[in-house]
């Protein structure tokens, strides 16, 4: 892109009735009859001189060297030390807007300046004695003081002293009209040009941040949000010289940065088309390729000390670096459509087009030393930020919607979830109620064990004092049976002498049995009712041996055995004596 600036022209006649203006200067176009009228200035002369400020505004045109001005770009011919050009023409105002508050409308220009109205001062712009400034992106409104207007027949004479250091650019047209109705046209030319540009280094700064942020939180893997991000910053930079234009800052500096951000936002446009398309992305080699030149010719900008340097390098920087990447990218963006089908980069390509029809319009104009209302490159470079924004923006809507599906469904999982956290939570409280219940059990449990090892400790103790006791009884039956021993056999010898003599009995009975055996059939039946309640007897015996079996089983009885035992001996020597 070619830095182009208007020039503020200015014009300076002599009053023909004071004889400082030849016969064929009379301006008579130049005639403001109604406030509502505008009048362009014509008849605008230019004297090319060695610097010296406020001279030549006032006195005879063709005496002091004055030419017509072509209204091409300004020729630099004379050797001076330090140049200036004085600008000059005249008009007339009627006397019927006489008090009425008129103003000079001058358009971008690209020399420090100051203007005169009848040999006075009345509009400095830019610096121009110490420090370099053109103060050339803003139009200006320039009130023209009711106190130095002349009315009438009389001419008012305008001069514009511009100081360049380098600059050669045209003078556009310069316009007389009410000043409410230039203050209108100074805001849409300051609007359209500063203002509108302005505004997109910040939406350019705001977006850069945002699309870092992007990059960050993924993981810093998406290279397409990195080099959009840092397209929109150098994008940015490219126009601080005019978003930051006034005269109180050092514009060399501003000039610097824009400059030599120019390049690196080509070269990030160039990563971004490669990265987005998938072409040569992974060309770590080409990228190198692309990156060396760009920071040679950027430390070469950064080193120029005037304002010329810049501007000179910057020519080598817009044909030798940038235009290449420029095609580069476009033959890029081609090939993606036509063998990826990606219908994405008709919007890229609709946007670099903007770019060569804006820059080929301002070439143009440039060419025909012709002064364009605005230069338009700096919107073909916001189209392709515009529609790489718009792309990316797309994606993340997409993504955005894939997300609220996913948030749907996972609400959906999130409420039966929740019902299922709800039961569990029921069921937990349940547990816990019956945990509590448990609790209560185990102790009134624990108590009852305790109680039980207490008896249980108790009835160890009775039963050990009652197994010393049995002890003791055992030791004593012991000592009983000792005793019994010696008695029985004594009692058993008596028993057998009874037995021989029972024998004998018996003998004599058997003969005694045979004669009462008549008497045994007849007592027969007596016999058989006998042996049923003998039958009935023994069951009872029998249940009597059981609950004597039983009694035995207790310890307390044991001394009652003892006595039992001591009655059988007693009676066994009582038997055997019988």
């Amino acid at each position: 892109m070619v830095i182009l600036c208007l020039i503020l022209c200015g014009v300076s006649v002599f009053p023909e009735e004071e004889g400082l203006v030849s016969s064929k200067t009379s301006f008579s176009k130049n005639v403001l009859k109604h406030k509502e009228d505008t009048l362009v200035l014509q008849e605008i002369y230019i004297l090319e001189s060695e610097f010296s400020e406020d001279d030549y505004v006032i006195g005879n045109l063709i005496d002091q060297g004055f030419t017509l001005y072509d209204g091409k770009w300004l020729e630099h011919k004379k050797k001076v030390n330090r140049r200036m050009f004085t600008f000059r023409t005249g008009f007339y105002v009627d006397n019927a807007i006489k008090g009425e508050k008129l103003s000079i409308y001058l358009p971008l220009t690209g020399l420090p300046r100051n203007v005169y109205l009848n040999g006075i001062s009345i509009y400095t712009a830019g610096r121009y004695k110490t420090d370099y400034n053109t103060s050339a992106y803003t139009a200006a409104n320039i009130y023209l003081p009711k106190e130095i207007l002349v009315y009438g027949d009389a001419l008012n004479v305008l001069a514009i002293q511009g100081y360049p250091e380098h600059d050669q650019l045209a003078l556009g047209a310069i316009t007389i009209s009410s000043y409410y109705t230039n203050a209108g046209r100074v805001f849409l030319q300051n609007f359209v040009g500063e203002t509108l540009i302005s505004s997109g280094v910040i939406l350019s700064l705001i977006i850069f941040i945002y699309f870092l942020f992007l990059f960050s939180t993924m993981g810093f893997n998406n290279f397409t949000y990195l080099y959009f991000g840092l397209t929109c910053l150098f994008f940015g930079l490219s126009y601080v010289n005019l978003s930051f234009n006034n005269d109180g800052l050092p514009q060399i500096l501003f000039e610097k940065i824009s400059r030599c951000s120019f390049p690196w936002t080509v070269m990030f446009v160039t990563f971004f088309i490669m990265e987005f398309t998938n072409r040569f992305n992974k060309k770590r080699l080409i990228k190198i390729g692309i990156s060396i030149p760009i920071i040679i010719i950027t430390i070469v900008t950064a080193v120029q000390e005037k304002i010329a340097g810049v501007a000179s390098t910057f020519v080598i920087t817009m044909f030798g670096i940038m235009l290449p990447l420029l095609v580069f990218s476009i033959v890029v963006l081609f090939v993606s459509l036509i063998k990826d089908k990606n219908k994405k980069t008709v919007i890229i390509l609709f946007s670099f087009a903007a770019v060569i029809i804006t820059a080929t319009y301002d070439i143009v104009h440039v060419v025909a030393s012709i002064f364009p209302y605005v230069y338009l490159m700096q919107f073909g470079f916001i189209s392709i930020v515009i529609s790489i924004f718009f792309l990316l923006a797309y994606d993340q809507s997409q993504i955005f919607i894939a997300s609220v599906r996913t948030a749907k469904d996972l609400n959906i999982k999130n409420e039966s979830l929740k019902i299922m956290v709800d039961k569990i939570f029921s069921v937990s409280e349940s547990l816990s109620t019956s945990s509590i219940k448990l609790e209560d059990i185990v102790e009134t449990s624990s108590g009852v064990i305790n109680q039980y090892e207490k008896d249980n400790n108790e009835i160890i103790d009775t039963v050990l004092k009652r197994l010393d006791d049995v002890e003791v009884m055992m030791i004593k039956i012991e000592e009983r049976m000792d005793i019994s021993t010696e008695k029985i056999p004594q009692a058993i010898i008596n028993q057998t002498s009874i037995v021989e003599e029972v024998s004998a009995t018996i003998t004599s009975m058997n003969t005694h049995m045979e004669r009462t055996m008549h008497s045994s059939n007849e007592s027969n039946v007596a016999a058989q009712q006998l042996a049923g309640v003998a039958e009935k007897s023994r069951d009872m015996i029998s249940e009597s041996k059981t609950a004597i079996t039983k009694i035995s089983e207790y310890s307390q009885f044991l001394n009652d055995v003892l006595v039992a035992i001591e009655n059988i001996s007693d009676k066994t020597n009582i038997l055997s004596i019988n």
